[in-house]
């Protein structure tokens, strides 16, 4: 396509009158007023319509200001280039419009469905006369809606949201983001990022993360056969919606090939029974589990620990606990048990995690508490006074050993 457009420019020169004129003494500058320009793939290789401008020019800079509509969105937009060799700006780019999330797909990026709706944006763009030039996004969210995976929250249309950016643009090779900064109401994260040559993700920095009682930190290493190293630190962890999605959700969940490794200071697995001091080393292959470390503590020194392991064609897991009443309750599966040891060993043969596991659950010294049916089957066998102990302080029991098979949830 051509370059199109209708302008009205006013010249002006400037020189004194002598025979011996110096180039260096002529002074020239000049106004233009511009309508209707058509600039074909001109930004980010996308067209520039119905534009509206007014120029001024001179020896020292070009300074342009107006609207137009850029890849078919309504903008207004500036543009500052210095032509001295020395300036520490030499180009700048501003920009502000409203754009929908899937306007942007255009440009390459892809929100969906993380961010629906409409964003309103102000992007600065200042480049060195040689070097690296940075972009700078403010993105203001009110009127979208953002989806958390994993926390299931969701920020509906209307609610207040901001984010920053800051990306730096190397003449040749992939872009940075130097920082990001998402604030809502509810969830505020930090950090920046690095990409490859294509495009992808090769490294994220999360340097502050809060999303109700969550307050952690990780950092995330793609190499290149797509493994993520994954690092997590903190002094909280709400591990509860992941908990309630996995009980409730027969689906598997597709996850990359990663390594992790955890260091937080409490988990809740339970909204109400926390797991102190939490160190976790996890594998997954793309396709299960292969191995996980997991130690903590239930309570006044109370010790959790989860390991499992791949073994030629099948994984073992074994999960010990001194407190086997509070583990059980923080893993949401029975709350009328109180104290105990557990030991609980199983074994899986390989084909993926819906393969069914068999195994011993074994609990030592604990005791039953309101448990009515257990109550109701003691009482027809006449065992005289156990239903008062069961619905009072507890039965005291000394061992309990369960042979299982666990297949989809049962």
């Amino acid at each position: 396509g051509k370059v199109t457009g209708r302008a009205t420019t006013r010249l002006k020169l400037r020189m004194p009158m002598r025979v011996d004129l110096k180039t260096s003494q002529i002074k020239i500058s000049a106004a233009a007023r511009v309508t209707g320009a058509n600039l074909p793939s001109f930004a980010f290789g996308q067209s520039v319509e119905s534009g509206v401008f007014d120029l001024k020019i001179d020896t020292k800079s070009l300074d342009l200001k107006g609207t137009a509509r850029v890849a078919g969105i309504p903008a207004k937009v500036k543009w500052l280039e210095r032509f001295d060799p020395n300036a520490r700006i030499a180009r700048q780019y501003e920009a502000t419009a409203i754009v929908g999330a899937e306007d942007l797909e255009r440009f390459g990026v892809t929100l969906s469905p993380y961010i629906q709706g409409a964003l309103a944006l102000d992007i600065a763009y200042l480049k060195a006369p040689k070097g690296v030039a940075e972009m700078v996004v403010k993105a203001g969210l009110k009127q979208s809606s953002l989806y958390l995976p994993g926390f299931e929250w969701r920020k509906p249309s209307g609610e207040d949201g901001l984010a920053w950016l800051s990306l730096v643009v190397p003449p040749v090779g992939p872009v940075t983001v130097k920082d990001f900064d998402l604030r809502t109401r509810k969830l505020r994260a930090r950090g920046g990022a690095g990409f490859t040559a294509k495009g992808g993700l090769r490294r994220l920095d999360l340097r502050r993360f809060e999303f109700g009682r969550t307050k952690i930190g990780a950092t995330v290493e793609i190499d290149d056969k797509g493994v993520y190293d994954i690092a997590l630190k903190g002094d909280v962890f709400d591990a509860t919606p992941f908990v309630e999605k996995a009980n409730g959700d027969s689906e598997t969940t597709t996850l990359p090939p990663l390594r992790l490794n955890g260091n937080i200071g409490r988990v809740w697995f339970d909204p109400e029974i926390p797991v102190d001091g939490v160190r976790a080393k996890l594998i997954h292959d793309g396709i299960e589990w292969t191995a996980a470390d997991l130690t903590g503590t239930l309570g006044k020194d109370r010790t959790v620990a989860l390991k499992m392991s791949a073994v030629g064609n099948r994984r073992d897991v074994k999960f010990t606990s001194d407190n086997a009443g509070s583990a059980l309750r923080a893993l949401d599966l029975i709350d009328t048990l109180r104290g105990g040891k557990l030991v609980l060993s199983g074994t899986q043969q390989k084909g993926g995690d819906k393969a069914p596991w068999a195994g011993v659950l074994k609990i030592s010294d604990f005791s039953m508490v309101k448990a009515p049916v257990l109550a109701r089957v003691l009482t027809l066998a006449s065992l005289t006074g156990i239903t008062n102990a069961l619905s009072g302080k507890g039965i005291g029991f000394t061992s309990l050993d369960v042979p299982f098979t666990y297949r989809d949830g049962l």
